[in-house]
C-alpha cells in the first residue's frame, strides 16, 4: 500500500470512489475538472486508488487563540479494500502533515463515533437542529437597515461581524480567505435559492444571516438558517426581528446554535420548539503540549500534573507538569509513569481542553482518574462555549 497526496487526476478518481462509497451520482464528463485541494489517497499494489480523504486547512479559535486545525472529510474505502488498515495509514500521514504545519487539532463529522474514537477523536460539540414557528419572534424588532448581499459584493462586512462573533467559541473556524470562499460559493439567489442579508446600524454591520428555503408543502416553506453571526445582544434581537418579517413566506425557522444559545432563551413559548438532527462533531488533539500551553488558565498562580495516554500518537503520551500565573503558562513533559494529579485518555483530554464538559462531569468517564489536587483542577477544566458550523 502506498499513501500520498493526490494530483488533480487522482483527486478526480477519489471523487469517483466517493460516489460509490457514499452512493451519490456524478457527471463523468466534468469530474476531471475538479481540483485536488488537499486530497490524500491509498493505492494498492497495482496502483489503483482504493481509499482516500480530504484534509482541509481550517484555522480554529481555541481559548482566544487561532490555531491550526485539519478538517477531515470525504473519508472512504472502496468495498473491496475495506478492513485493511488503509484509513489508519492515511490518518497517520495526514496527522503528521498537520503537525508539520504547526496544527494542534483535527476535527470531523463522523459516520460513527466508535469508529473514529479508535484514532483518538472524541465528541466535542453536539450540533442540535432547532425548529420553531417564525411567529415566536413577534416580540422582536429589527433596528437600522437590512440589505441583500449578492455574489461579487464586498464580503468585508461578513468577515468583521463573524470574527467578533466567533472568536469567543472554541472549535469555531477562524475563517481565512480559503474558508470564506467555501462559505460564499453558492450565493446567487436567482439560481440556487440562497439568500444573504446584512443588518447595519449607522453604517456599521451588526448582524448577518444566510438561509435557504426548505419546501414542506405545495405552498409552504421552512427557513433553514445556514450561517449567521451578530456582534452583541442588541444585534441578536435585531436579527430575530428581521427573521420575523419573513413569517409570510416561512412558517418555521430551522437553526443550529452555539452551545450557549439555546432558543429557549429567546422564545416566549419554548414548548413550540422541536429538537432533532443532532450531529456529534468530533475533535482530536494532535499536540498535547501546545494544547496545554495555549489553554486558558484561571487567574492567580497554580500548578498541576496531568498524564495523557494516546495509543494512536504515542508522542502525546506522557505526564505534563503545568505551572500558570502572571508569567504565563509553562508546560514540561515527563515520563508516563511519573506522579500525576489526573490521568486521562487523549479522547477525554480533547473534551477537557475544549470545554465540552467540566472536570466533575469528565470524572463520569471510565478513562478519567482523579488522583489529587482537585481544587486546582476544577478551576482549570471548566465548560466553555463551543460552536462549529463549517462543513467539509
Amino acid at each position: 500500500m502506498q499513501i500520498r497526496k493526490l494530483n488533480a487526476q487522482e483527486a478526480a478518481l477519489l471523487r469517483k470512489a466517493q460516489s460509490i462509497a457514499f452512493v451519490f451520482p456524478i457527471d463523468i464528463e466534468t469530474i476531471e475538472e475538479e481540483p485536488p485541494e488537499h486530497c490524500w489517497g491509498a493505492f494498492d499494489d497495482s496502483g489503483n486508488l482504493v481509499s482516500g480523504m480530504a484534509n482541509w486547512p481550517l484555522p480554529m479559535y481555541y481559548d482566544g487563540h487561532v490555531v491550526g486545525m485539519g478538517g477531515i472529510g470525504g473519508v472512504i474505502s472502496l468495498p473491496e479494500a475495506r478492513m485493511r488498515g488503509n484509513i489508519r495509514g492515511i490518518l497517520r500521514a495526514v496527522f503528521a502533515d498537520i503537525c508539520e504545519a504547526g496544527g494542534v487539532f483535527s476535527m470531523l463529522y463522523p459516520f460513527s463515533q466508535t469508529y473514529y474514537r479508535q484514532f483518538g477523536y472524541e465528541v466535542c460539540y453536539a450540533a442540535h437542529t432547532y425548529t420553531f414557528p417564525t411567529e415566536q419572534l413577534k416580540a422582536y424588532r429589527q433596528t437600522g437597515t437590512a440589505r441583500m448581499v449578492m455574489p461579487g459584493d464586498c464580503d468585508a462586512v461578513f468577515r468583521s461581524i463573524y470574527d467578533t462573533y466567533a472568536r469567543r467559541y472554541n472549535c469555531a473556524v477562524a475563517r481565512d480567505d480559503f474558508a470564506w470562499k467555501r462559505v460564499l460559493r453558492d450565493g446567487d439567489p436567482y439560481k440556487c435559492e440562497s439568500y444573504r442579508y446584512v443588518l447595519e446600524d449607522d453604517g456599521q454591520g451588526t448582524a448577518y444571516c444566510m438561509f435557504k428555503p426548505i419546501k414542506t408543502g405545495e405552498y409552504s416553506f421552512d427557513l433553514l438558517l445556514t450561517d449567521f453571526a451578530y456582534t452583541g445582544p442588541k444585534a441578536l434581537h435585531s436579527l430575530l426581528g428581521f427573521l420575523y418579517k419573513l413569517a409570510p413566506q416561512y412558517h418555521n425557522i430551522r437553526i443550529q446554535a452555539p452551545s450557549d444559545l439555546h432558543p429557549a432563551l429567546f422564545l416566549p413559548e419554548p414548548g413550540t420548539l422541536r429538537i432533532a438532527g443532532m450531529t456529534h462533531i468530533m475533535a482530536r488533539v494532535l499536540d498535547a503540549r501546545r494544547a496545554l500551553s495555549l489553554m486558558r488558565h484561571p487567574a492567580g498562580e497554580g500548578a498541576y500534573r496531568i498524564t495523557i495516554l494516546d495509543d494512536f500518537l504515542p508522542d502525546n503520551t506522557g505526564t505534563y507538569s503545568v505551572r500558570f500565573g502572571a508569567f504565563g503558562v509553562d508546560v514540561q513533559k515527563g515520563e508516563v509513569d511519573a506522579p500525576s494529579d489526573l490521568r486521562v485518555s487523549v479522547q477525554a483530554f480533547a473534551q477537557l481542553c475544549l470545554g465540552f464538559c467540566a472536570l466533575p462531569a469528565a470524572l463520569l468517564r471510565a478513562d478519567v482518574e482523579l488522583v489529587g489536587n482537585q481544587a486546582v483542577l476544577e478551576k482549570v477544566f471548566v465548560e466553555k462555549p463551543r460552536f462549529h458550523s463549517d462543513r467539509y
